[in-house]
């Protein structure tokens, strides 16, 4: 793709693995959501670390997505689980 000023635009090819890191302070409320909504997907799930406090850990998801809109709702749907401070 090129935009305007002729310059090439990098593009996402689908379908494909796209993997997400998010940050909570409730591990345990976050692994139970993400079997809750994605028990019918194949992924991985990995932790990833935890701040030097101990407050927050973050997390490591990948899955199979077919398309943009579909990597969106999946993004809202971690981004609404409760106590996830950031997903990237």
């Amino acid at each position: 793709m090129i935009n305007k000023d002729n310059n090439a635009i990098n593009t996402i090819k689908y379908p494909r693995i796209w993997e997400y890191l998010i940050i909570t302070s409730n591990k345990d409320e976050l692994q139970e959501k993400i079997k809750e909504k994605f028990h019918t997907l194949e992924y991985k799930f990995e932790f990833s670390k935890e701040s030097k406090g101990g407050k927050y850990s973050s997390y490591n998801f990948s899955i199979y997505v077919i398309n943009q809109n579909q990597r969106d709702e999946i993004f809202q749907i971690l981004s609404n689980i409760k106590d996830v401070k950031a997903v990237i």
